[in-house]
């Protein structure tokens, strides 16, 4: 459960994600989190394009998206559903 004042007013919000963290609003959070919804704890697979073959480069390319910076609030959140979902 998340408890916040949002605009002088006492909000409550279900946390199912298991995932909390500080400003901004909770709700902004669980809003941005649908812009990460295609990461994977899978690599990607390898794609043919005009006969030719691409691999991914190497482990984690299910994660390429992912901000890379624990230091912006937005990042932190959503690194930290991903790393409880697939840890």
């Amino acid at each position: 459960m998340v408890i916040e004042y949002i605009d002088g007013e006492l909000t409550i919000f279900d946390a199912p994600l298991g995932v909390i963290t500080n400003a901004p609003n909770y709700d902004w959070h669980i809003d941005k989190l649908k812009n990460y919804l295609n990461l994977s704890a899978v690599a990607l697979p390898e794609v043919e394009l005009e006969g030719q073959s691409f691999a991914p480069l190497g482990v984690g390319s299910g994660m390429i998206g992912l901000l890379g910076t624990l230091l912006l609030i937005r990042a932190l959140f959503v690194r930290s559903h991903l790393l409880k979902q697939h840890a």
